[in-house]
């Protein structure tokens, strides 16, 4: 039996490639592919690939593609989110897909999960354990995260000199420029 589409992602020396049924396609953005949207693009590759981690042994192909296609979604919204509501500077939205869609992913895992799954018949208990996995873990995250944080600011400091962040910190750190 074969595939209808198989995505492999290749890491060539500077480019990355996808095969689909064979076919190379050159990825030019951080996401594998993306669905444009109005105005919009949803990406579906690194937060997708996050949250289908969780469920991978478990979900068929066509539910990971559903669980890609939503963290990629997802993905656009928490990026927003983190940036614009809490205001926490992510440049590379690293907080949006192994935190958002990573939990997002965990939970799927008890809607898509073909033997333990709510969409396939199985009712709630496995959504109810991966929600408590994702509850625990992200307050352990976050406990943990901000006593020591809180340590770094009373102890060493958390920012650098006004002056030096306004002139950037590539030329104190490295001696150059990073972007002139």
């Amino acid at each position: 039996m074969s595939k209808l589409i198989k995505f492999t992602k290749m890491h060539g020396a500077g480019n990355d490639y996808v095969y689909i049924n064979g076919f190379e396609e050159t990825i030019t953005s951080p996401s594998a592919f993306s669905i444009r949207i109005s105005d919009r693009h949803f990406g579906i590759g690194s937060d997708g690939l996050v949250a289908v981690t969780a469920g991978c042994d478990v979900v068929s192909g066509w539910g990971a593609v559903a669980i890609g296609l939503l963290a990629g979604i997802l993905l656009v919204f928490s990026l927003r989110l983190i940036e614009n509501v809490f205001k926490i500077d992510d440049p590379v939205g690293a907080a949006s897909v192994h935190g958002i869609t990573g939990a997002f992913g965990t939970l799927a895992v008890g809607l898509f999960s073909q033997s333990t799954g709510l969409f396939y018949g199985f009712g709630t208990q496995a959504l109810l354990s991966q929600f408590i996995g994702v509850v625990s873990v992200a307050a352990w995250g976050l406990g943990t995260g901000f006593i020591l944080f809180f340590i770094l600011k009373k102890t060493v400091g958390l920012r650098i000199d006004k002056r030096v962040e306004e002139e950037g910190l590539d030329i104190y750190e490295h001696g150059e420029t990073a972007y002139n």
